[in-house]
């Protein structure tokens, strides 16, 4: 009878892939007129190719070029597997064309030559919805304008996203007022999926807030849900974006310290208890990303001078969850593993590499990361700020193998293990093989061009400890022991 139900499961899922079916779309030689079922005869429209894909498994290869989504109505991913960055021939998806378009030595996976680029204009409602099947190869821009909208997010992924890969988001700007009390906005990306081998690049985020409200402008990665996957952003490179926080308006008394993660703000994954019905999830997973060259700028209004969370990462204390009475304070759990967090500049901020907000029921793996030359500047002078501050961790002995430059490191309590704190001339030094001058973000493409991988004598090489990434940036498996750092070292580079 086994036999008998598994010959039956191949046959039906057989049945599903063999139905399935390509797709072909090209802007400059398609027609929505055509069949699309081959290059020859391409369709000419996103929007009408999804139409077209009408089984679940279905793929839409997209030739490269512009295509201007409509903004009458969120474009909506469905289950239609798409991939772009074709030149217009290919058979097969290894075949799309890769180059070094930035210069800096590496060419890497969203690098197509042939960038298939979606354009959006959206006004308080999402540009793209993203619900579990593949979206890889794609360059987004955005021009979005959000009025005190707490739902609308310009990208926001289901916890059912499992291949969001490959992808640039770049030069999309994005207006948000939040005028509501104690509101929530998660107003630019939101992930509860994975994000794999992507690149944040030259995107403008500006919020006028005249309340108190929470606010995380930029990235959110958000706990997944279910029992067999966690939230994962991996090997992502964050670089020359300019976030502003607004708060000239806001009447006198308003408090500001709700806005936090000014880069990326990571809440960990609820664990499921008996106590409760919360399924829970696997931890949310952050490693091999590079965020730098980030300008994060605050215009107080009259109620504080400083913006006190204001780091590239904000990492979030437990949550609470209703089990239909009360609230009930649930541990979370993330990681932090072997990203370099460098050269970001905040105005009137405090802190620039990672403030980990926690509490006894909060569980930060926070190893092998480099947090190094995050500064503030101040009527035109950079200032060091805390690269690695902490709030009332209770599991310090998590927060392991991370380097920092000694910049106003918060660690009164001894919660940070294994540092060195004190950069100099000599052995601790990182050494990265071409990093930026500059603090913040550039206009000269220095920031494109950097390469943070190691070069010999680098402190970092060596001083890491085994985690559940075995891979760095590159898909290189980790010398041992390790290097911190989003990159290993294998003596030729």
């Amino acid at each position: 009878m086994k036999k008998q139900f598994a010959l039956m499961l191949f046959i039906l899922v057989f049945a599903t892939v063999a139905s399935s079916k390509t797709i072909y779309v090209n802007s400059a030689t398609g027609s929505d007129s055509k069949s699309g079922m081959s290059w020859d005869t391409a369709l000419k429209s996103i929007p009408y190719a999804l139409t077209v894909a009408s089984t679940t498994g279905d793929n839409l290869w997209i030739a490269g070029g512009t295509y201007d989504i409509p903004g009458a109505s969120t474009f909506t991913q469905g289950n239609t597997n798409m991939y772009g960055g074709f030149s217009g021939n290919e058979t097969n998806l290894s075949a799309r064309p890769t180059s070094d378009l930035d210069g800096n030595g590496i060419v890497e996976p969203w690098e197509f030559t042939n960038a298939t680029i979606l354009t959006f204009n959206v006004i308080d409602k999402n540009a793209i919805n993203f619900t579990g099947a593949v979206f890889n190869g794609f360059t987004l821009t955005a021009t979005a304008t959000m009025n005190d909208n707490q739902s609308a997010c310009v990208y926001s992924l289901s916890d059912w996203t499992t291949n969001f890969a490959n992808n640039t988001i770049r030069n999309n700007n994005l207006t948000l007022s939040a005028n509501t009390d104690r509101g929530g906005y998660y107003p630019f990306f939101k992930s509860f999926g994975i994000v794999n081998n992507c690149l944040f690049e030259n995107n403008t985020v500006t919020v006028n807030a005249s309340q108190f409200a929470y606010i995380c402008p930029f990235i959110t990665v958000n706990p997944a849900y279910h029992s067999n996957m966690g939230t994962k952003f991996l090997n992502t490179v964050i670089r020359n974006n300019t976030v502003t926080i607004d708060y000239s308006t806001a009447a006198s008394g308003t408090n500001s310290y709700g806005v936090r993660a000014l880069i990326m703000n990571v809440q960990g994954a609820m664990n499921p208890t008996a106590a409760t019905s919360n399924k829970g999830g696997l931890p949310t997973t952050v490693a091999n990303c590079i965020i730098h060259n980030n300008d994060m700028v605050y215009i107080p209004g009259s109620a504080a001078s400083q913006l006190y969370d204001a780091a590239a990462i904000v990492t979030g204390a437990s949550l609470n969850y209703w089990d239909g009475s009360a609230n009930v304070k649930q541990p979370t759990t993330d990681s932090i593993i072997n990203c370099t967090v460098a050269n970001n500049k905040g105005v009137r901020i405090n802190n620039g590499g990672i403030n980990i907000m926690s509490d006894a029921s909060s569980y930060h793996y926070i190893i092998n990361n480099v947090f190094y030359n995050n500064q503030r500047a101040t009527k035109g002078t950079n200032f060091q700020v805390s690269n690695m501050a902490q709030n009332n961790t209770q599991n310090a002995g998590l927060i392991s193998n991370n380097f920092t430059d000694g910049g106003g490191l918060s660690n009164s309590a001894n919660q940070i293990v294994k540092q060195d704190n004190t950069l100099g001339t000599g052995s601790n030094l990182p050494n990265f093989k071409k990093p930026t001058t500059v603090v913040g973000s550039t206009t000269d493409n220095s920031a494109e061009a950097s390469s943070w991988t190691l070069v010999a004598g680098s402190y970092l090489i060596g001083k890491g400890i085994a985690t559940s990434r075995s891979t760095d940036k590159a898909g290189v498996i980790f010398n041992t022991p390790r290097a911190i750092g989003a990159y290993g070292y294998n003596g030729s580079k």
